[in-house]
């Protein structure tokens, strides 16, 4: 990897980009807030990167980075990937997520924004933002996956009393699981290899608007 690529992988995995994921929690405050104990979040952070939503994410970025300047993929690939966000609450932030990133790739990275479609999910975007920088690609999906866990981690630390040790400790420990699901990513062939349980996520995020208080968007 030369200066240039590791500068470019540096700037996607920074927490800090400013593409508004600091404002979400993926659903985590609401287990939170429904009395689930750190233990049984941290399962569901596990099953997140094992069980399927993690993969369908970066099997969307591996496609996106594929068919770039392809006229007409990026759109085919959002359009799988939103029947796979078929709960309002999760769709609308995958898709705020994709247009800020692609907003911040263009007035600051000078990426042009492609045409069609109008709205594309974070992680078809992160691909094609990749490509653009011509970042290795199983570099590109590592550095997807591991700064996703990191962001659930972070939005953990904000809404329950967890040590930062801790949350670096189960981070290290998920090295191994994160490069599994990254290869897998790499070897898959089509969509319908995936398989994804998504259904437990999708439920409190969707549960998220309901409370009196919060410290998230969702």
């Amino acid at each position: 990897m030369n200066t240039k690529e590791l500068i470019n992988v540096l700037i996607l995995s920074d927490l800090q980009l400013p593409v508004g994921g600091f404002v979400y929690s993926w659903g985590l405050e609401s287990y939170i807030y429904s009395g689930f104990e750190i233990g049984s979040v941290i399962q569901v952070i596990k099953a997140y990167i094992e069980e399927g939503p993690l993969e369908s994410e970066l099997y969307a970025c591996k496609a996106a980075y594929s068919s770039f300047g392809k006229d007409g993929e990026i759109a085919k690939i959002n359009q799988i990937f939103s029947a796979m966000k078929y709960l309002p609450a999760s769709h609308n932030m995958s898709i705020k997520l994709g247009k800020n990133l692609l907003r911040f790739a263009h007035f600051t990275l000078k990426i042009p924004i492609p045409d069609e479609p109008k709205h594309i999910h974070y992680p078809i975007a992160f691909g094609y933002v990749g490509r653009f920088l011509e970042i290795d690609l199983k570099t590109l999906l590592t550095t997807y996956a591991h700064t996703s866990v990191k962001a659930l981690m972070n939005a953990l630390l904000r809404c329950y009393p967890f040590s930062v040790y801790d949350a670096w400790a189960f981070t290290i420990d998920m090295s191994n699981q994160i490069e599994s699901v990254v290869k897998k990513s790499l070897n898959l062939k089509s969509w319908t290899k995936i398989y994804i349980n998504t259904l437990l996520w999708d439920l409190y995020i969707h549960k998220h608007k309901f409370h009196e208080t919060r410290l998230f968007e969702g």
